[in-house]
C-alpha cells in the first residue's frame, strides 16, 4: 500500500475475546465464593463437633473445584487472546516499519513522474504558442501578398568586386565567370 505506514488497527477481535474471558472468569470467581459459603454453612451445620465432622478443606474443595477449574480456562483463555491480539498489532506495526522505506522510495518516483508530465505540459504548451505565432505571422505576410519562405535555406544573391571596385561576379552575374575574368589558367576550368 502506498503511504501506509501509520496505517494500522488495534486487534478488536482478540481483545474482546480477552475481555469477554475475564468476565467469565469473575463470574466463576464470584459463584466459586458463593458455592464455598454454602458449603461453610453445611459444613458448620453438620451435627456433631468439628473433629467428627468431615475434612473441611477437602469438603470446600469438593463444593468449589468446578469453579476452580473453570477460572483457571478463563484465565488461560483471556491470557492466549491479549497475546495473540499483541502479537498481531505488533506484525502490523513492523510491516508498517518495513514499508516506510518503500513508500519512500514509490513516493519519490511519483513525484518524478509528475514533475516529468508537468515539463512535458510546458513544452507542449510552448510548441502550441510557437505554432501559433508562425501561423499568425503567416497570415499577416499573406495579408500583404507577402511571401517569407518560413523554413527554406537559400543563398543570398552576392556580388564579387575586384581591387579597383569593378564588379567581377556573383550569384546574379549573367555574363562571363570569375575564372575568365580574373585571367586565372584555363587548366582551373577543366
Amino acid at each position: 500500500m502506498y503511504n501506509n505506514y501509520n496505517n494500522y488497527y488495534l486487534d478488536y477481535a482478540n481483545r474482546q475475546k480477552a475481555q469477554a474471558e475475564q468476565q467469565a472468569y469473575l463470574q466463576a470467581q464470584h459463584q466459586m465464593a458463593q458455592a464455598g459459603n454454602r458449603a461453610n454453612e453445611e459444613w458448620l451445620k453438620a451435627p456433631g463437633f468439628s473433629g467428627s465432622r468431615s475434612n473441611y478443606p477437602g469438603f470446600i474443595q469438593g463444593a468449589t473445584g468446578f469453579y476452580q477449574q473453570h477460572m483457571g480456562q478463563h484465565d488461560l483463555n483471556m491470557r492466549q487472546a491479549m497475546e495473540t491480539a499483541m502479537a498481531n498489532e505488533m506484525a502490523q506495526v513492523q510491516d508498517r516499519m518495513m514499508d516506510l522505506p518503500e513508500n519512500q522510495i514509490a513516493s519519490k518516483n511519483r513525484s518524478d513522474q509528475l514533475a516529468y508530465q508537468r515539463d512535458m505540459e510546458k513544452a507542449r504548451l510552448a510548441h502550441s504558442a510557437s505554432l501559433a505565432n508562425t501561423n499568425a505571422t503567416k497570415d499577416i505576410a499573406s495579408g500583404m501578398n507577402m511571401n517569407l519562405n518560413f523554413g527554406q535555406n537559400g543563398m543570398p544573391d552576392t556580388n564579387l568586386y575586384d581591387n579597383d571596385g569593378n564588379r567581377i561576379g556573383g550569384s546574379a552575374n549573367n555574363g562571363a565567370s570569375l575564372f575568365e575574368k580574373t585571367g586565372i589558367k584555363k587548366s582551373l576550368m577543366s
